[in-house]
């Protein structure tokens, strides 16, 4: 036993605690509850502010990692605009843009940091839909500049980026997002079925005979299909942003 647990324990025997009642301490947990929310309300945060607050806690080497990728993607196009099959393949690279995002949704998860987040004044649905909003932000601003550049340097049709590129970044954004809001909420899970997929979408698109045999109404369906489920995926993740398995809620 330490000096100062030594004194602690004399501290204890010579002095008489009072004795703590239950509700008093709820009504002293109650007031400051109110004392929290009302000095919040005195300094009210927009969205807008609320939503550079949390990028300001992202980390940016993700998305400077999924710029490389779409750089090595415009390379690949650029160099192989003679080859279909090739460049068809190419277009798994953006599977690979979408899986650049799931160390950071799965960051308070892995961290435990949940509870925290839940003490907050923003529920946990805020703190998802923020992060989400940021994401798409970034990444619609990086596949414009994508877009942009690859229809001035190279031979695509709408059809060719619909099909290449739409359907495979749709999919997977839905097998992640999925994941995240499942009981199996595991990073390494969803990176493993992204991989599945992406491997699943190379042996299509690679087999020119496989390939023929889908027809355009297929690829319409498919389209469209995946992104319905898309927003049906962020749908569930911002309604399981307050169960159980985010922590207990203590403000919100």
């Amino acid at each position: 036993m330490t000096r100062l647990e030594e004194q602690i324990r004399i501290w204890r025997e010579q002095e008489q605690l009072p004795a703590v009642r239950e509700t008093q301490v709820q009504r002293t947990v109650e007031r400051a509850r109110q004392a929290f929310y009302e000095g919040e309300r005195a300094q009210p945060c927009t969205y807008l502010s609320f939503v550079l607050l949390q990028a300001q806690f992202m980390r940016k080497s993700w998305w400077a990692a999924q710029f490389a990728v779409l750089m090595v993607l415009w390379f690949g196009l650029y160099t192989m605009q003679d080859a279909d099959f090739l460049r068809r393949g190419s277009g798994v690279l953006i599977s690979a843009f979408v899986i650049l995002m799931v160390p950071e949704l799965w960051k308070n998860v892995r961290t435990q940091s949940t509870e925290v987040e839940s003490a907050s004044y923003f529920t946990l649905r805020q703190v998802y839909a923020a992060r989400l909003t940021v994401f798409a932000m970034v990444d619609i601003l990086l596949l414009s500049l994508f877009l942009a550049v690859t229809s001035m340097t190279v031979s695509l049709t709408l059809w060719d980026v619909l099909i290449q590129f739409a359907i495979p970044f749709q999919v997977t954004c839905c097998i992640c997002l999925r994941v995240l809001c499942s009981r199996m909420c595991s990073e390494y899970f969803a990176v493993a079925l992204s991989l599945f997929w992406s491997a699943g979408w190379m042996w299509i698109v690679m087999h020119e005979r496989i390939y023929a045999m889908i027809s355009k109404p297929i690829w319409i369906a498919l389209l469209m299909g995946s992104a319905m489920y898309l927003a049906y995926a962020v749908r569930r993740v911002l309604q399981s942003a307050n169960q159980s398995w985010e922590g207990n809620l203590i403000w919100n």
